[in-house]
């Protein structure tokens, strides 16, 4: 067996969906914003052919049409369109009821695809963009041009038609505390089904965890190599420069990158890597089939965990939200995060 067998099998392992009962698979790749697009490109080919199946792509990162090479690329060479899970993103500048149908279908067309595995809100906030393509919409001071009308009751129950209709499999959340993530539950004919988190050693979000398994939501961890917004000290440094993390890494001869996937992987938490997150894509995933951390190695790795402290709290492309309704980063973790308490 080659090494890229091995790798693709490692990589095909996965969890079942809490609510829908089906298969997903453990490791994804998601596409950014900020990064140069002929490089989310090569990271997209180079993460798929090492067997990674999760594809997150976002209407606001404007990459649809590279993971449509990507796909297109797979379908020549026989790949079933079933091996793969793609989740697309309503912008926020799409959330209203009236405006979730266009975006929808505006991202199978650029996708090249009939339906998406999983459909997300991108965020809870609302934007008004002067157009379509003005996905990250700014007024003449600079902010964030907010649409303070924003009813996340009516944008779920357009989604909810659009799943209806076969074209998206799955609907979901992201950006959103646990108040927001219950109070769609409790209105919702098709209740979320995943919510993306972000999910690393500094912040393995154990009550929020606990609180989605008991609505039957499967958690995806986004920048699980560490918050990108974390402030960096002498005690907590960037997460893949932790001595612990080295020390593990060098213990088994891989990267810190590594280290931190495997420790999400073996609790079988699907973890979503964005392609600027790291340089070598490729080596990342090929990596992770080379070894096993053991009952030690998971302890230590345990121990980092903040409680809450490492959390993100703010959007990472979008400052100067605080003043919208939904803005989902107002509440305390210790002492409300499951009822969305404000400070």
């Amino acid at each position: 067996m080659s090494c890229s067998d091995k790798v693709a099998l490692e990589n095909q392992r996965g969890v079942t969906s809490e609510r829908r009962k089906t298969y997903v698979p453990l490791l994804g790749i998601s596409t950014n914003e900020e990064e140069n697009p002929r490089l989310v490109h090569l990271k997209l080919k180079q993460a798929v052919s090492r067997g990674v199946k999760i594809i997150d792509t976002n209407y606001s990162d404007k990459c649809e049409r590279k993971v449509k090479k990507v796909l297109r690329r797979r379908w020549k060479r026989g790949d079933a369109r079933s091996k793969y899970f793609v989740i697309a993103k309503l912008p926020m500048i799409g959330n209203r009821g009236a405006d979730v149908s266009k975006f929808l279908h505006k991202s199978l067309k650029r996708l090249g695809l009939d339906y998406v595995d999983a459909y997300f809100i991108e965020g809870p906030v609302g934007l008004s963009g002067k157009d379509d393509n003005d996905v990250r919409p700014r007024n003449q001071e600079g902010q964030p041009q907010l649409d303070m009308d924003t009813c996340l009751r009516d944008v779920w129950r357009a989604m909810e038609k659009e799943h209806s209709k076969g074209y998206c499999k799955m609907l979901g959340l992201c950006n959103c505390n646990m108040a927001q993530l219950s109070r769609i539950y409790d209105m919702a004919r098709v209740p979320p089904a995943i919510m993306q988190l972000d999910i690393n050693a500094y912040n393995m979000c154990v009550e929020e965890r606990e609180f989605m398994r008991s609505l039957q939501v499967t958690p995806f961890a986004i920048h699980p190599l560490g918050n990108p917004l974390h402030v960096p000290t002498e005690e907590y440094p960037w997460l893949v420069e932790h001595k612990t993390v080295r020390s593990v890494a060098e213990k088994h001869g891989v990267t810190p990158a590594s280290i931190l996937l495997k420790f999400l992987h073996q609790q079988e938490i699907v973890s979503i890597t964005q392609t600027n997150a790291v340089n070598d894509v490729g080596q990342l995933f090929e990596s992770l089939d080379d070894f096993n951390l053991r009952h030690e190695d998971m302890l230590k790795l345990t121990r980092l965990d903040q409680g809450g402290e490492g959390r993100l709290r703010n959007f990472v492309e979008l400052d100067g939200c605080q003043l919208h309704p939904e803005y989902p980063f107002t509440y305390n973790y210790m002492r409300g995060c499951l009822l969305g308490t404000r400070q």
